[in-house]
């Protein structure tokens, strides 16, 4: 105590300052990366840009029909065949050693991309190691020893990862919007065929419709055999949700809450049997005095504002069972929506400034993930990233290699408003027509370049939006229209030229 008295009293100020300096230089070095935010609305957006009626008007042709159900059987075998999306109840299991080195390769790939722990760490070996370890490619058997598929359902939300751990890894230290790790996030209900599992059984490798990944080994429930798997993968009867998500309760009054199940998802319908079976405490008491021929047939009766499905539950021995839940009649349709451009606009614009989620993190949607939701209400099974999305249909010509206002001019001549995708490498947007000239697009999106003082930064969106494809307009990499390489049809036939088409045609 005495030598610290003795201490000139600005020399203990300069050392506690330096003191204090280095405790706000360690806590600024491990703070998250922040970006500037955006403008509510986005530069050459019009506040009533961002309604569907707003495009709905626009569009002389927005009740004429996409994709008729024909169409839409056609269209989505199309995408089974360039395999960009899989038929489950028909696919057949990799054989062992194209599992070894699909599983071989996933590794390698991340290996060589610059990416960061939690930590602030780049992935090395170290990282790698015990997971490749974990993963058990060596104990995949031959071609004469090939393990049996397994089928299943997700019981519950669940994350799709590429490898089989929660750690998350970074485009940049400390930049903790995009998990290079996060394949997808998949809705309870979703159909999985499992065909490898971890070394310590705690990890499945599965595939769903439209990508694959590792998936917690507790988060399914086994169908007892294929037919099983087949028999509930293929109700005929079903509700497809058509609002951003869809609240489930566990009894028809809608007040005890379960979970929300987001948009496109599919809910089977009960049995008249299985359901006569089940949730009779959520019919109500009636007086003695009563008129008994009155009572209703089923719970659905009793709250005509519910409506029961099923969902898959895991048993105690984690075999399949199936639960009955309720939902709002107004927040599903039976079957599909019309494919029209009307039904599009309106899908797009439920999510307009829902937030961004990377690989469907936080229980949202990327660029990708948005536009399977919207189709999906229409029977339309789109592929999972914007890089197999961009195969989907036929290509307008024209775009790769042309100036922005050739790109313009050909997308007022041959693209369809709420029928036509427009991606870039890592993007995808949903086109919705042009004003004064111009495209716009719906799109979820994290960000777009501006040029700031010299150099290229980024500005935060991080939520769905309506925009020109001006954004970017003096960055280094330009701007969305200039970026733009690929314009898809929802079609099944080549896109032709308008014969007669005005300088600018209402949309």
């Amino acid at each position: 105590m005495k030598n610290r008295q003795n201490i000139p009293l600005t020399s203990a100020l300069a050392v506690s300052m330096v003191a204090l300096s280095l405790s706000f230089a360690a806590c600024a070095s491990h703070a998250p990366i922040t970006y500037p935010g955006s403008a509510t609305l986005l530069p050459g957006t019009a506040p009533e840009m961002t309604t569907a009626g707003y495009w709905i008007g626009r569009n002389e042709a927005v009740d004429e029909t996409i994709l008729d159900p024909q169409g839409i059987a056609d269209f989505n075998q199309s995408l089974r065949e360039k395999k960009l999306v899989r038929d489950l109840a028909r696919w057949e299991a990799p054989s062992p050693l194209e599992l070894r080195k699909s599983l071989d390769d996933t590794v390698a790939w991340i290996a060589s991309l610059k990416v960061y722990d939690e930590e602030g760490h780049r992935v090395s070996e170290k990282f790698l190691s015990p997971i490749r370890h974990l993963m058990a490619i060596d104990e995949i058997g031959d071609e004469t020893a090939q393990r049996p598929a397994q089928y299943c359902f997700t019981v519950d939300k669940t994350e799709l990862r590429v490898l089989p751990t929660n750690e998350p890894l970074y485009d940049a230290p400390y930049d903790l919007y995009i998990d290079n790790l996060q394949a997808s996030s998949l809705e309870a209900g979703t159909a999985v065929v499992i065909t490898h599992k971890s070394r310590d059984d705690v990890w499945l490798f599965g595939t769903t419709a439209r990508a694959s990944g590792w998936l917690p080994a507790t988060s399914v429930a086994f169908a007892s055999s294929r037919d099983e798997f087949i028999e509930r993968l293929e109700r005929p009867r079903f509700f497809t949700v058509h609002e951003a998500k869809a609240d489930l309760y566990a009894d028809a009054a809608r007040t005890v809450f379960v979970r929300s199940i987001r948009m496109g998802s599919r809910l089977a319908a009960p049995s008249p049997a299985r359901l006569s079976e089940a949730n009779h405490d959520a019919l109500p008491t009636m007086p003695a005095e009563a008129n008994q021929d009155a009572l209703p047939t089923t719970p659905a009766e009793v709250v005509p504002a519910a409506i029961p499905v099923t969902l898959p539950i895991r048993a105690s021995d984690g075999t399949l069972a199936e639960t009955i839940l309720w939902v709002a009649s107004d927040d599903v349709t039976e079957g599909f929506l019309p494919c029209n451009a009307r039904t599009v606009y309106e899908q797009a614009f439920k999510l307009l400034n829902a937030p961004y989620g990377w690989g469907g993190t936080f229980g949202e949607q990327d660029c990708s993930q948005f536009l399977c939701e919207i189709f999906d209400t229409t029977g339309i099974t789109l592929p999972r990233n914007s890089t197999k999305q961009a195969k989907a249909g036929p290509l307008i010509p024209g775009i790769a290699g042309a100036d922005d206002a050739q790109k313009a001019e050909t997308l007022i001549s041959l693209a369809k408003p709420a029928a036509t995708l427009l991606r870039f490498p890592g993007h995808i947007m949903l086109y919705l027509g042009t004003v004064d000239g111009k495209p716009y697009a719906i799109h979820a999106t994290f960000g777009y370049r501006e040029h700031f003082r010299g150099k290229d930064r980024v500005r935060l969106i991080n939520r769905v939006v309506v925009s020109n494809l001006e954004l970017g307009i003096g960055s280094e990499k330009g701007t969305h229209l200039s970026r733009l390489t690929d314009a898809v049809l929802i079609a099944t036939e080549k896109p032709t030229p308008q014969a007669e088409q005005s300088p600018e045609p209402v949309q």
